[in-house]
């Protein structure tokens, strides 16, 4: 199976129905919303799979990659990072993902090896899964609020504009599907506000039927707001009829210090991993 009898358009009208059930729900939702873009690779007219990716000025991000199964193992899914790779030059910007692998042995990981596309980075630490079950102690202990908590996405443009320049620096990331509002559950997303100005937040993303602490941040390092955000964010965790399993990755570094500290229960996990483009398709 060859290049040759491969063709690639963009994931809309038939093709996107098509692809829609291999797609997590957080991606799904961007994508009929217009918010995200995708492409689906076609062999011989026959559709073999799809990329889901986040497109900024900077850079693009992939958020999902799947091969049908009776294209599997033929270079389909090696043919799909290659095109964005193509995309991502011909756009001038950065092309790059994590992904949370166990190690070098996994099939995932060792299929982006083989690409010869990507360096990749372990991030320090392992990530935490934390159960419905690890979860029920939390969820007793930190009831909901009576007051009324502040959403995130609630805040005016302005104030989320200048809070995400703020973590730029240190989370260019998540600054990016910030900026695009890509995954995020905005029923989950708290912050604290003062004087008009985001002081902490805890963001919360939705993907592949689990929940991810994306983002517990508190200005000058003030654990304890960041803290009390994320109790409020526990409270309306417990409200949910089912609570999804949720990650914690290292990313999150004030999130992963007070989940270590609140629930000894916790699942110590897989590594987190960021795949570089590197700028070289010969």
């Amino acid at each position: 199976m060859g290049d040759l009898h491969l063709t690639y358009e963009p994931l809309q009208g038939d093709l996107l129905q098509r692809a829609l059930p291999s797609i997590p729900f957080s991606s799904r939702e961007a994508l009929l919303a217009k918010k995200g873009g995708g492409i689906a690779v076609l062999f011989r007219g026959t559709f073999a799979g799809s990329a889901v990716f986040d497109l900024s000025k900077e850079r693009m991000v992939l958020r999902h990659i799947f091969v049908e199964a009776g294209f599997r193992r033929n270079g389909i899914g090696t043919a799909l990072l290659r095109k964005l790779c193509e995309m991502a030059d011909a756009r001038r910007v950065d092309f790059a993902f994590s992904f949370v692998s166990a190690g070098f042995g996994t099939p995932f990981h060792r299929f982006l090896t083989a690409t010869r596309l990507f360096t990749l980075e372990r991030q320090a630490g392992r990530s935490i899964a934390l159960t419905a079950e690890d979860m029920q102690p939390l969820f007793a202990r930190f009831p909901l609020p009576k007051s009324k908590p502040a959403y995130f996405f609630a805040q005016s443009r302005l104030m989320r504009e200048e809070f995400i320049a703020h973590i730029r620096p240190a989370f260019p990331f998540v600054a990016d599907e910030l900026s695009a509002h890509r995954g995020y559950r905005e029923d989950l997303s708290l912050c604290a506000v003062t004087d008009g100005v985001v002081q902490a937040a805890c963001l919360m993303k939705e993907l592949d039927g689990e929940l991810e602490l994306k983002l517990l941040y508190a200005r000058g390092g003030k654990n304890i707001l960041a803290g009390k955000t994320l109790v409020r964010v526990i409270g309306l965790l417990g409200q949910l009829d089912v609570c999804p399993t949720v990650r914690v990755t290292p990313a999150a570094t004030q999130g992963m210090r007070i989940v270590e500290a609140l629930c000894p229960t916790k699942h110590v996990g897989e590594h987190v991993y960021i795949a570089y483009y590197t700028g070289n398709l010969t």
